[in-house]
């Protein structure tokens, strides 16, 4: 079995089966099972990140324990693979009956799901008068909706700050949260990081 320590390492060229193993430590057992099966790809990863990036169009996920990444929680991670519809064994219930797991990637739909990548930046452009920010908070509160993953929303105003009008006077703003003395307020699930013209000129 040849080994391709990026992101993912190839069984067999052109093959049915995908499987992304997640595991910091992958079991030597598992990688003896999966070795044994003709028809196969198996991508590898090391992190809650690692294993979100590398969903799209995988059969079969099987998870050890993973190096965590700050901005994938555990329960990110858990709640994309439920989401997924994807089968998810963890190693030691794999090795005890590898044909009837690799029998469920087979038997699975499969969808070709579409993960975002960790980070990704919609530029809406200037805060100010004609609904941008309105806009933004949309975008942010569905996105979080209907992947269930994180995100922030940073407001870049020429003037006053809409999101202290829309929201509350009262939220953290992005210098006192960027110097570490207050966490980002939480509107939606969304992480909220008022600007005004005042802090950008101190910036």
């Amino acid at each position: 079995m040849k080994f391709s320590f990026g992101n993912s390492f190839n069984l067999k060229r052109n093959s049915a089966l995908d499987i992304l193993l997640g595991a910091h430590q992958p079991d030597q057992k598992v990688l003896e099972a999966l070795s044994q099966t003709d028809n196969l790809s198996v991508r590898e990863a090391f992190s809650t990140r690692g294993v979100l990036q590398n969903l799209s169009g995988v059969h079969l996920v099987i998870l050890g324990d993973l190096l965590p990444i700050s901005d994938v929680s555990e329960e990110v991670l858990h709640s994309a693979l439920d989401k997924s519809g994807i089968p998810v064994v963890t190693q030691d219930n794999f090795v005890i009956d590898p044909a009837e797991w690799l029998g469920r990637a087979r038997l699975t739909s499969a969808k070709q799901v579409s993960f975002l990548p960790a980070r990704q930046i919609n530029l809406v452009n200037w805060s100010g008068g004609v609904g941008k920010t309105t806009l933004a908070m949309a975008v942010c509160k569905c996105f979080v909706r209907n992947t269930g993953l994180p995100a922030a929303l940073l407001e870049l105003s020429m003037g006053g700050s809409a999101l202290h009008a829309r929201i509350s006077p009262d939220l953290p703003e992005f210098f006192t949260i960027a110097t570490h003395k207050a966490e980002p307020a939480l509107w939606n699930g969304v992480s909220l990081y008022p600007m005004d013209g005042r802090t950008i000129d101190v910036l």
